[in-house]
């Protein structure tokens, strides 16, 4: 609040919390009162997600804010969204494990991992580096430029999602486990 200069301009906020209530209703009513406060000086809001936009629409209704949501970063379509889309491929019937990203992985732990296992594995990689040497098989499918829709596709298709970290020291691997939890796979 202290930043926002006291001259009635346009205000664009990122809205990165999530409001909820408290045990307390004094607190409540103080958390309510201070947020109407500061979304009475923004003009539109960006949420994480739909139902925030609804949400927030009706906490905060005569405040002139105005809500939007922009699938951005952590967005997961629903998988009737996705399935609409990309329609599914025929299966064979074997189980298939999806492991996906660049950074920090251990494609070819994962790799002899399901080497003796009936079923196949899908690896969404853009660059050659982090596959460590793993090659396309009758087992093994490597796939480069999939992203968005298609690459989403793929992860609420498989069987089994997984991903192998080989580092501890940098941030690795959540974007895939927070979209393949979204979807609902199971996760290694």
């Amino acid at each position: 609040v202290r930043a926002m200069p006291s001259a009635a301009q346009p205000r664009l906020v990122f809205v990165p919390f999530i409001f909820t209530q408290r045990a307390s209703a004094s607190v409540n009513r103080a958390r309510l009162l201070y947020y109407r406060f500061v979304m009475r000086r923004v003009s539109c809001a960006v949420c994480h997600s739909l139902l925030e936009v609804a949400r927030y629409q009706e906490v905060f209704a005569g405040c002139g804010v105005h809500f939007v949501f922009v699938p951005w970063g952590g967005y997961v379509p629903s998988a009737a969204e996705i399935a609409a889309k990309v329609p599914a491929p025929p299966s064979d019937g074997l189980p298939r494990v999806v492991s996906a990203g660049k950074s920090g992985r251990d494609y070819p732990t994962l790799a002899k991992a399901v080497a003796d296992l009936p079923c196949h594995l899908t690896i969404i990689c853009n660059a050659a580096a982090p596959l460590g040497g793993v090659v396309a098989s009758s087992q093994v499918e490597v796939l480069q430029d999939t992203f968005g829709v298609d690459y989403l596709a793929r992860l609420m298709r498989a069987d089994v999602v997984a991903v192998p970290l080989q580092v501890e020291d940098i941030s690795a691997g959540q974007m895939v486990i927070i979209q393949a939890m979204a979807l609902g796979r199971p996760l290694v």
